[in-house]
C-alpha cells in the first residue's frame, strides 16, 4: 500500500509541475482548457490546481471567454511567488539585480568596487547590497528563492574559484558559495562563468531569443566566448569552453605559454589594442590620440579611443580594421566547426562607436559556406544580468513543489 500511494504521490506532483510549466509558458488558461491541453482529467486537473492555489503558486485572476454557459475562472502562475537576485562580478561595476518571476526588474544598483581588490570584501558588499535591497523593497528574506551570479572565472561545482583572469588574483581559493551561504542559508546559491551568463541571457531574452545554436563573443579586458548548442549551455569537461582568447592565430603562437595572457587575447582584447595604439605613437605617428588624452599616454582609455573614432582618426581606424580582419576570420571557424545559426557580440568593444557589423557580416559571408548572421548584443551591460536570471528561474521551476 505504501508503494502504491508513493506512486500517487509523484503523479500528483508530475500533474502539478506539468500545469505550472504549461501555464507558465502558455500564460492564463482555465480548467477545463488544461485538462485538453494536458490529456489529464477535469477532476485531477481540478483538484491539483486547487492544491496549488492554496500554497499560492497559482493565482486565480477573473473570468475568460464562454463559448456558451458560465464564463470559465482563469488561472496563472503566480509571478510574485517568489524573488531571484542576479549579480553580475565581471567587472568593477559591480550589478545587482531584484527580480519577480518573470523577470521583471524591481531594483537594479550599479556600486563602484574599483578600489576593492579582495574577493571576500566584495562578497560582504554583494550581501550587504541585498538585504538592502530587499528591506527597501519591502521584502523579507524567505522571499528570497535564488541568489545567482556571474563571475570571471572558473569556478568548481563546489564554488571555489579555481581559475582567474589576471586582475583578479585576490580571488583565489576563495569559495563563493560557502561565503554566500553564511548570510543566506536557506537561499540557493548558483554561479556561472559570467560570458556563459551572458551567452544564456542573449538566448532567452536577447539578440538570440529565436535561436538555438549560437555563440556570445566578448571582447573587453579578455575575450571568451559562451556556446549555446541546441538550446543548451555548453561548458565542457574542465568548465572551460569558450576560452577562445587562447586561439593560436599563426604558427608562431606555438611559442606562446598558457599561463599568459593567450594569442588572440593578445591581438584584439582591449589592453592590447590601448597598448598598440600607445606603441605607434610613441613610434612617431601621427595621431588625436595624443591631444585627445592630454598629452599623456597613461590616460588612454575606451573614452578616449571612442573620441578618436568619432573624429575617424587614421591611426585608431587601422586599428579598428586589423581587428575586424582577425575576428571575421575566428568567428568564421566558429561558425564552421560548430555549425551555429547566430553570433552575437558584446563587451565593451562593441561600445566604442566603430561600425563592426557592416565589416564582419562581409568576412563571414565570404568564409562560411551557409548564411550565418553576426549580430550586436542586444541586451549590452545587461546580458549577464538577463542569464543570471534565467539560470535562477530555471531552478525555481524545477524545484518549486520542493519547497
Amino acid at each position: 500500500m505504501e508503494r502504491i500511494a508513493g506512486n500517487q504521490e509523484t503523479i500528483k506532483e508530475n500533474n502539478q509541475q506539468l500545469i505550472i510549466d504549461t501555464l507558465v509558458k502558455k500564460g492564463a488558461n482555465s480548467r477545463a482548457d488544461l485538462a485538453k491541453m494536458l490529456k489529464l482529467s477535469a477532476p485531477s486537473v481540478s483538484k491539483n490546481i486547487n492544491d496549488l492555489l492554496k500554497k499560492k503558486i497559482l493565482l486565480e485572476i477573473g473570468e475568460g471567454d464562454s463559448i456558451g454557459g458560465r464564463r470559465p475562472i482563469l488561472v496563472q502562475f503566480n509571478y510574485n511567488y517568489g524573488y531571484i537576485m542576479g549579480v553580475d562580478l565581471s567587472g568593477q561595476d559591480l550589478k545587482i539585480a531584484l527580480a519577480n518571476l518573470k523577470s521583471e526588474i524591481i531594483e537594479l544598483r550599479t556600486i563602484d568596487i574599483s578600489n576593492v581588490k579582495i574577493g571576500k570584501k566584495i562578497l560582504d558588499i554583494v550581501a550587504e547590497n541585498i538585504v538592502d535591497i530587499l528591506s527597501q523593497n519591502n521584502l523579507m528574506l524567505k522571499q528570497l528563492l535564488v541568489i545567482a551570479l556571474g563571475f570571471p572565472g572558473i569556478l568548481e561545482d563546489s564554488g571555489r574559484v579555481v581559475a582567474l583572469p589576471m586582475w583578479l588574483y585576490l580571488w583565489e581559493d576563495l569559495n563563493i558559495k560557502e561565503e554566500l551561504k553564511k548570510r543566506f542559508k536557506k537561499v540557493e546559491i548558483i554561479f556561472k562563468n559570467d560570458i556563459n551568463l551572458a551567452a544564456l541571457g542573449e538566448c532567452a531574452y536577447g539578440a538570440g531569443k529565436n535561436y538555438q545554436n549560437l555563440v556570445f563573443v566578448s571582447i573587453d579586458i579578455g575575450v571568451g566566448a559562451g556556446v549555446i548548442l541546441n538550446n543548451t549551455l555548453y561548458e565542457g569537461i574542465r568548465l572551460s569552453a569558450g576560452e577562445i582568447g587562447y586561439f593560436a592565430m599563426n604558427v608562431a603562437d606555438a611559442q606562446f605559454n598558457h599561463q599568459s595572457v593567450g594569442p588572440l587575447e593578445s591581438r584584439i582584447g582591449i589592453p592590447a589594442i590601448i597598448e598598440n595604439i600607445k606603441n605607434a605613437v610613441g613610434q612617431g605617428r601621427s595621431s588625436l590620440i595624443s591631444e585627445l588624452a592630454g598629452g599623456d599616454m597613461k590616460r588612454m582609455n575606451t573614452k578616449i579611443l571612442a573620441k578618436a573614432i568619432q573624429h575617424k582618426d587614421p591611426l585608431v581606424i587601422e586599428e579598428m580594421e586589423k581587428i575586424v580582419t582577425t575576428l571575421g576570420v575566428v568567428l568564421s571557424n566558429i561558425i564552421i566547426l560548430l555549425d551555429l545559426d547566430l553570433v552575437v557580440l558584446g563587451g565593451k568593444l562593441m561600445d566604442l562607436g566603430y561600425d563592426f557589423m557592416g565589416p564582419l557580416n562581409e568576412i563571414v559571408a565570404k568564409i562560411v559556406p551557409f548564411k550565418v548572421q553576426v549580430r550586436s548584443s542586444a541586451l549590452e551591460q545587461s546580458a549577464i544580468i538577463y542569464g543570471a536570471f534565467n539560470i535562477a528561474l530555471d531552478y525555481v521551476y524545477k524545484n518549486i513543489l520542493k519547497a
